[in-house]
């Protein structure tokens, strides 16, 4: 009799436990001409799964006292609103700009002006993940090979973010079958939500032997692009 007592008495505490440490936060999405959108996911870091609003635009989620962000992701994009104490979050959903791009591309391919291969080539990568990816490429009489790291964006414009990277590059011909080229770039992409994009970079160069015909430590790089 003790013992289903003091069982009782856990179970009250632990339902009242979990109850009073969570809140209900209730509101519409919109667009900019205060028109509802259907489907637009609702989550939050302790309850990834969400909720998504109705035909009204409306939603409904029990999130954990201490959340202070909700995260609205709608057309593979994610628009992040502090709760500061809200119980009524109303979100506009206007600029793509300032969304994160959140679908998995697996690879790309891209033009290169300058870059790894110096005068231009075609290059294709491989996304270990949405920072990672393992890069190679192929211009007349040269090849390289890769890595990228793209780091989460500062910016306001979530579609600009900066990256670094390590190739080396392997070249023929006239500059003799031992020329090896190293390229370190820092650059920045811009990634739109179709996939497409442009990236800006500048690389220390370096050569091991002196036939490399290209003095300068420092070279850059222009590349457009297609994610799928």
């Amino acid at each position: 009799m003790l013992k289903n007592l003091i069982l009782t008495k856990l179970i009250v505490m632990l339902v009242f436990t979990g109850v009073y440490s969570q809140k209900t936060i209730v509101g519409v999405v919109t667009n900019k001409f205060n028109e509802p959108i259907v489907d637009v996911k609702v989550s939050s870091k302790n309850n990834l799964s969400g909720v998504l609003t109705d035909r009204k635009g409306e939603y409904n989620i029990e999130v954990s006292k201490e959340c202070e962000i909700l995260m609205f992701t709608y057309k593979e994009l994610v628009y992040s609103e502090h709760i500061n104490g809200r119980i009524v979050i109303n979100k506009i959903i206007a600029k793509k700009k300032n969304a994160l791009i959140t679908k998995d591309y697996r690879f790309n391919v891209m033009l290169n002006a300058g870059g790894a291969i110096v005068w231009g080539a075609v290059s294709g990568s491989l996304m270990l993940s949405n920072q990672l990816s393992v890069d190679f490429g192929l211009g007349l009489g040269k090849v390289y090979g890769g890595i990228t790291f793209y780091m989460s964006s500062p910016f306001e414009n979530k579609q600009w973010q900066p990256y670094v990277g390590a190739n080396i590059a392997y070249f023929e011909e006239f500059m003799g079958p031992t020329s090896r080229l190293y390229y370190l770039p820092v650059g920045m992409r811009f990634l739109n939500s179709t996939g497409i994009s442009i990236s800006f970079e500048l690389a220390v160069l370096t050569a091991n032997n002196d036939r490399f015909m290209i003095k300068s430590p420092i070279w850059a790089g222009v590349r457009f692009g297609k994610y799928f």
